[in-house]
């Protein structure tokens, strides 16, 4: 018996049902070779163009290289099925629609024609911070076991199903890929299974964490929000707790010796990257407030190292801004451009987790700004009370890479490493990433352990020692007793991230509220 042809079809739901009459790709060279009421078929012909590799090779082609191309063609198919507008594309026809299709279609497919046993891959993107991709191939796998889910958005799953009686690999994410024994007039039949899977309930179950927010007006009161608060800060009228700048890679920043930032025909430079540092250098130069966010692209910043090298250049402020905000009683947050919803399911895991870290709300006295105004003054004071070594700005030079601070107090009695930082909010998130690349750095490198040793030899402990990680964050609200859980989310965030990362290290994490007067409180 001979085996039946099948077809590898990729099947796209449109946004709008109304673009089957509005989306006209004939400016882009298509053909509409088909229409009736409920479908059109837009064809390219196909463009010719000169293949990447020719200019590669060139000096080893004898031949007149005018000769060698590639031809790509390509086609667009819309149908309109039970009440929905779906796609089907080839060659470069998905560039027509892509702003136009369901972001999850075929992530939603695949959650329900997928089980556990017959997932192969995943794709998903991590909210450490910043947005990263990730692709993992798994086997037997249950997604419930894996915390770290409670930190990534699904975009992608790949697998072996059943579909139309036969075995088949399938893939979803925007679309699903799959393969059919159908031919194209009964694709109707194609569409009546797929709308049936997916009014069934998922067979495997992923934490809801984050959803990207795609719906265009609640973006706009979202954007809006975002420029009210950057408005505020920069006229001083209120703190940063939901703003923060955020590089892809966390160490970038202390590899810097100098930032230099662009803005409004004005250019600053500072010795740290902080955002009441540069805003209060640029209002000197005379730099206006940012009235719209277009304006926050024209914020550029470069990172500059000891050698006088730009680690990185004209990254804009609107790809860096972290911003958490809330409307109509749900929590969103913008990360690389892109805003989100946070779920009940990882706000829950949060909670949950962040309850098992251990406050000591006693180990540290309380910081009277009358007596100690500066954090340096506070820890070189706590240094003469307690006993213990005030190592704050004294940085770990590493040749040829970064400076290093170490910590700012060290307890040896007790082996402690106390980071501390009057901060709350979204800015949290330095104080963590300090404490864990210090922490690693001292974990993992030789090389920067002997040069702790010779700035303070005898006083640090072997790496394999019973060593604790303090963070103390100095603040009125760390006093409250539902501390961390009051931390805004991407404070809880930071802070998930930075216990988990030190504990996988072996080290022991603390978490020490630090009260604060300030002049004029008595």
């Amino acid at each position: 018996m001979s085996k039946q042809k099948t077809t590898r079809i990729n099947i796209y739901r449109l946004r709008l049902p109304s673009l089957f009459e509005d989306l006209d790709p004939s400016r882009k060279g298509y053909q509409l070779e088909y229409s009736d009421d409920q479908t059109k078929l837009f064809v390219h012909p196909g463009r010719n163009a000169t293949p990447a590799w020719v200019d590669y090779m060139r000096p080893l082609l004898s031949r007149d290289t005018s000769s060698i191309e590639n031809r790509s063609s390509g086609f667009i198919l819309m149908k309109r099925h039970g009440g929905n507008l779906y796609a089907l594309t080839g060659g470069y026809g998905y560039t027509e629609i892509r702003e136009a299709v369901l972001d999850d279609f075929g992530l939603q497919l695949a959650l329900r024609m997928l089980d556990e046993t017959g997932i192969a891959s995943i794709k998903q993107r991590s909210l450490k911070g910043s947005v990263r991709q990730i692709m993992r191939a798994v086997s037997g796998y249950d997604p419930l076991f894996d915390s770290e889910n409670y930190n990534r958005i699904l975009d992608g799953l790949e697998g072996k199903v059943n579909f139309e009686g036969r075995q088949f690999r399938v893939m979803g994410r925007s679309s699903v890929v799959l393969r059919t024994e159908r031919p194209i007039d009964r694709l109707n039949e194609v569409l009546d299974e797929l709308e049936d899977i997916i009014g069934k309930e998922p067979k495997v179950t992923f934490p809801r964490s984050y959803e990207e927010v795609i719906e265009g007006g609640l973006i706009q009161r979202l954007e809006d929000d975002l420029l009210q608060s950057v408005r505020k800060f920069w006229r001083g009228e209120s703190d940063r707790d939901q703003i923060y700048l955020e590089f892809s890679d966390p160490l970038v920043q202390f590899r810097c010796e100098k930032f230099k930032v662009k803005y409004d025909r004005r250019s600053i430079e500072a010795e740290e990257f902080d955002l009441e540092i540069i805003r209060d250098a640029l209002k000197e130069k005379g730099a206006r407030e940012p009235e719209t966010l277009q304006a926050l692209a024209n914020f550029r910043v470069t990172g500059v190292n000891e050698f006088n090298f730009n680690e990185f250049e004209n990254c804009t402020f609107a790809r860096l801004i972290v911003y958490e905000t809330s409307v109509d009683g749900r929590h969103y947050i913008r990360f690389g451009n892109r805003w989100y919803t946070i779920l009940d399911d990882v706000q829950a895991f949060l909670d949950q987790e962040l309850s098992r870290v251990t406050v000591d709300s006693s180990l540290l006295p309380e910081w009277d700004k009358n007596l100690n105004n500066t954090e340096n003054e506070y820890n070189k004071w706590v240094a003469e009370q307690y006993g213990w070594h005030c190592l704050d700005a004294d940085l770990v030079h590493l040749p040829n890479r970064s400076k290093i601070e170490l910590c700012d107090l060290l307890d040896s009695d007790n082996i402690r490493l106390v980071h501390v930082k009057e901060t709350w909010g979204a800015k949290s998130a330095y104080l963590f990433a300090q404490g864990v690349t210090a922490a690693e750095f001292y974990n993992n490198s030789k090389e920067f352990r002997d040069k702790c040793d010779e700035k303070w030899p005898g006083l640090l402990p072997e790496p394999s020692a019973n060593v604790t990680i303090v963070f103390a964050i100095a603040d009125s609200r760390s006093r409250q007793s539902t501390f961390p859980l009051n931390l805004t989310y991407f404070g809880k965030l930071s802070c998930y991230n930075a216990v988990s990362a030190l504990r996988a290290h072996g080290f022991n994490v603390v978490l020490a509220p630090v009260g604060v007067t300030d002049r004029g409180d008595r």
